[in-house]
């Protein structure tokens, strides 16, 4: 089942998911093999004993560092091609690099597309979210909004 519903996630099938991941986790420590989860979840969905726990079992993270001190193209990906994406998440593609000058510009070309979608907390609850600071979420991926 999708893992979207309307603008915010489906809850019980990240809970299901982390589950089992949670589970793997688990047996991979047993054998002394440290997992790193490269998608952030959302922070806002465990108390802070189950994410302290978590964080023991792997490498975990609640945020996306893109737009990390306002730079939105930090973690982007360039194609054979050339073409450009904003993330390996993110499928808002610029066609070429070069047809940027500098940094700066791919920053600006990523920014308002990006900003839209942190301006949203992922669960739908914004105002009842401690994780919803300064008007971002600081929940999750925010390809888990953008890619639906």
């Amino acid at each position: 089942p999708p893992l979207f519903k309307a603008e915010s996630i489906d809850i019980k099938r990240i809970e299901e998911l982390l589950s089992v991941i949670e589970e793997f986790a688990r047996k991979c420590l047993q054998e002394k093999i440290y997992l790193y989860l490269a998608r952030p979840v959302p922070r806002c969905m465990f108390d802070d004993k189950k994410w302290q726990e978590l964080r023991h079992l792997m490498l975990i993270k609640s945020k996306c560092l893109v737009g990390y001190r306002g730079n939105f193209a930090s973690r982007i990906v360039v194609n054979p091609d050339l073409s450009v994406f904003g993330c390996f998440n993110n499928q808002k593609k610029a066609d070429n690099i070069l047809r940027f000058n500098d940094l700066e510009k791919l920053n600006e070309f990523y920014t308002n597309d990006f900003k839209k979608h942190i301006s949203h907390c992922i669960l739908g609850l914004a105002h009842n979210c401690k994780y919803f600071n300064r008007g971002e979420c600081y929940g999750a991926c925010f390809a888990y909004k953008k890619n639906k």
